[in-house]
């Protein structure tokens, strides 16, 4: 285990442990509203128009704490260009069709967990945390 989580950060120039406890924060805050929006509907009612921003907002903090990018860039990284580029197109269409925010956000994080898969790495106690979530919530 511990060397695929090696190999996973050998690229990124950060040691396995530098992000994983603060995986928790982002993890947090999308169980958090996951577990609100499917257990009281008054809970969804408040934050269904902010969903795709709070969950915007917990992946960009897990591709901050995961990925080097600045290093990414440097090595002129393919795929986070077409990130980059695929994005500043999104949003050039957001602006010229008048579609709502809501359009870009779900693009960015679709986009953002393709990007982050293999750079992202969990504990045992948060891959089980995270297992043991779904299995309730979907249970």
């Amino acid at each position: 285990m511990e060397e695929k989580i090696s190999r996973a950060y050998a690229d990124t120039g950060k040691t396995a442990d530098s992000g994983k406890s603060l995986n928790w924060i982002p993890v947090g805050i999308m169980m958090v509203f996951y577990a609100g929006t499917w257990i009281s509907p008054r809970f969804y009612h408040v934050t269904e128009r902010y969903n795709s921003l709070i969950i915007f907002g917990a992946l960009a903090l897990l591709f901050f704490i995961n990925v080097d990018w600045i290093g990414r860039l440097r090595e002129k990284d393919m795929l986070l260009f077409a990130l980059i580029v695929s994005l500043a197109i999104a949003t050039a269409n957001l602006f010229i069709i008048g579609s709502n925010k809501g359009c870009i956000l779900i693009l960015a994080d679709f986009l953002l967990l393709l990007y982050m898969t293999p750079h992202i790495s969990f504990t045992t106690l948060q891959y089980r945390t995270l297992v043991i979530f779904f299995f309730i919530m979907y249970a």
